[in-house]
């Protein structure tokens, strides 16, 4: 039962069946839905076994979550449904505990793009064992300084057509 489930598969197994609900769907139409089986679905609820990269991409997709969001669960945080997703930027944990952050970007009439930026502080000489709240600022003044060097990047681009046009 789940009071023998370590927290965070309770907490996966509670989004899981929140996320169902507010679907509507079967759990053999998840199932389908992410390539996988009711029975896979059922043991991952019922906090058996250890949950394969595979399945977790298939309750991802089942369910209508970012990737990482089961990880992200898994690690004490909550899934981000894709419908939340659009143009943007959410962090993700890995398996191995590393955080990734990913960017959305939306352009009218094309397809959403995903780039994935590995946040593995731990590996940055200075950086190791830091809390979540230090990550998570570094995280923050990180994107500030991609901002700034976007812009920058778009006013050379600029600067560089417009002495085309007139040359």
């Amino acid at each position: 039962m789940t009071s023998e489930q370590p927290p965070e598969r309770v907490a996966l197994r509670r989004y899981m069946e929140e996320r169902q609900e507010e679907l509507g769907l079967e759990w053999t139409e998840i199932a389908e839905i992410g390539g996988t089986n009711d029975e896979t679905l059922r043991r991952v609820r019922t906090g058996v076994g250890k949950i394969q990269m595979k399945t977790r991409k298939a309750i991802e997709k089942g369910l209508q979550w970012a990737p990482g969001s089961v990880n992200t669960i898994l690690s004490g945080g909550r899934p981000l449904r894709l419908e939340e997703q659009g143009a943007g930027a959410y962090i993700t944990t890995t398996p191995q505990g590393g955080q990734q952050l990913w960017l959305t970007v939306s352009t009218p009439g094309e397809p959403q793009q995903q780039m994935m930026i590995p946040l593995d502080t731990d590996s940055v000489a200075g950086l190791h064992g830091l809390t979540d709240a230090d990550r998570a600022s570094l995280t923050h003044q990180m994107l500030g300084v991609m901002v700034h060097a976007g812009r920058a990047f778009l006013e050379e681009q600029g600067r560089r057509r417009l002495k085309e046009e007139e040359g």
